[in-house]
């Protein structure tokens, strides 16, 4: 009687072990099928936008993520700093839409591709995806093109299961705008 409860516990702790370990990947699955599907409400669910829009902010910006020169060790420049015409925020909206995440996921690295290509197209295996774990409560997926050019997304877990997209880093030599004119 003692072996099959043994034996099931045992099964348990590994099915729960698998589980709690590959939970960020199905999460980075998710993210891409909603924006396959432009499924706004998902997207929402799998998203901390507060969280991507700032990281996005210094990466489509980095004069605006820049600090802004101490009054006490730079009083000129902080002054120049004060007088600066307020630039305009640039729009890193445009790297959260359904077209653009799918694209960037897909391992095509470029938002304006506008996704309209199958799964079979799009996610044939896992060849360009890796996942980096940093620890437990946050992971690391990096999507690769053909060309070697890097997309990574960061996932923050915020339950036992529950992940979601706290930051995307834009490949280099991805188009810093992607606003349609």
């Amino acid at each position: 009687m003692r072996r099959p409860i043994l034996t099931i516990f045992l099964v348990a702790v590994v099915a729960f072990a698998a589980v709690f370990v590959s939970a960020p990947w199905f999460a980075f699955r998710a993210l891409r099928a909603a924006a396959q599907a432009n499924d706004i409400q998902a997207l929402a669910e799998l998203i901390d936008f507060n969280a991507v829009r700032q990281n996005l902010q210094g990466q489509v910006d980095p004069e605006a993520a820049a600090p802004a020169p101490d009054i006490w060790r730079d009083p000129l420049g902080a002054m120049r700093h004060m007088l600066r015409p307020v630039a305009p925020m640039k729009d890193t909206d445009s790297y959260l839409t359904p077209a653009a995440i799918n694209t960037l996921a897909a391992g095509k690295l470029d938002p304006n591709h506008g996704g309209a290509d199958t799964i079979a197209d799009t996610f044939p295996g896992v060849h360009g995806r890796v996942i980096q774990y940093w620890d437990p409560n946050r992971c690391r997926i990096q999507v690769t093109e053909a060309d070697g050019r890097r997309a990574l997304f960061s996932f923050e877990r915020r339950g036992l299961f529950d992940w979601k997209l706290v930051q995307i880093r834009l490949p280099q030599g991805a188009p810093q705008s992607t606003q349609k004119s």
